[in-house]
């Protein structure tokens, strides 16, 4: 009986370790991510923007995001914009970003990188990176989209 015990013992404690470490093996899986959005623009000085935007993504549902990005470089081709914003899911969760940029001066869209530095609620610890093109539509009115991955 004591060896039943045991035995029983050990497979559980092998059963709970191994859900643990599938559920962490699931929180750092590569998850295909994109996005869409419809945005405003407004001058905050000179050399930043805020971007505030809604739309629809995978893994966040309707979602809402503000972006405070700034002119951090320029040659003849190109303004480089960079940034930090927080976007909110549909839930209240959180992601956190940091976004790189550049827009031509013939007004082509802009086109960069949106990493993904963290997050709360069921984005804690979130890592991500996505790959975005935004066309203005009007003056100050965009849209926006894009796709890469999530990890959380």
């Amino acid at each position: 009986m004591k060896e039943f015990f045991r035995t029983t013992g050990v497979v559980l404690l092998a059963l709970i370790i191994a859900g643990f470490l599938a559920n962490s093996a699931a929180a750092d899986m590569e998850r295909p991510f994109k996005f869409k959005s419809v945005g405003q623009s407004t001058a905050v000085n000179e050399v930043c923007s805020l971007f505030e935007e809604s739309g629809q993504a995978t893994h966040l549902g309707k979602f809402s995001a503000s972006t405070t990005a700034c002119i951090c470089g320029a040659d003849a081709d190109y303004v480089y914009w960079c940034g930090e914003g927080v976007t909110t899911a549909a839930n209240g969760d959180k992601l956190f970003l940091y976004v790189l940029g550049k827009t031509s001066y013939a007004g082509v869209p802009a086109k960069g990188t949106i990493e993904t530095t963290g997050g709360t609620g069921r984005f804690e610890g979130a890592e991500g990176l996505t790959e975005y093109l935004q066309v203005y539509t009007a003056p100050g009115i965009y849209t926006n989209s894009g796709s890469g991955w999530a990890s959380y």
